[in-house]
């Protein structure tokens, strides 16, 4: 199966020295949607973790001041020129559905204010055993 796979698009990062995080997608009748999120992978914090042997969470950098960018692609993979950037940042885990109605496409995501959600999961907050809704919406 993946023998018969091809690149269709590719997405250059729009930070030097950091990977924006795509984690998730949004596929609609006839457009593959990409979230690129303040939310990046800093390449030094990456190396650094490699010869620390720390967590994924710590090469990862929240760049709230940014915002969010949506890429556009047919499924052709003929990417949309126009930017669309959202009002605010915000951190979203996973797209839940995305379809099109009126030439309009929509997309349903949970959003976040920030990445702090991602706090919970360390270790010390599950031993708790408590729930810190730091910036649930």
């Amino acid at each position: 199966m993946l023998k018969q796979s091809k690149i269709v698009a590719t997405i250059p990062s729009r930070w030097n020295g950091a990977l924006g995080t795509l984690h998730s997608f949004g596929l609609s009748e006839n457009h593959v949607i990409f979230i690129e999120q303040p939310m990046v992978v800093s390449v030094s914090k990456l190396f650094a973790a490699l010869v620390k042997k720390t967590s994924v969470r710590d090469w990862l950098e929240w760049k709230g001041e940014d915002k969010n960018r949506f890429v556009i692609l047919t499924k052709e993979g003929k990417v949309n020129k126009t930017e669309f950037i959202s009002k605010d940042s915000f951190y979203f885990m996973h797209t839940i559905n995305s379809f099109e109605e009126e030439g309009q496409i929509v997309l349903d995501i949970i959003t976040y204010a920030t990445a702090s959600v991602l706090d919970m999961w360390w270790m010390e907050n599950l031993r708790e055993n408590v729930i810190k809704p730091s910036d649930f919406p």
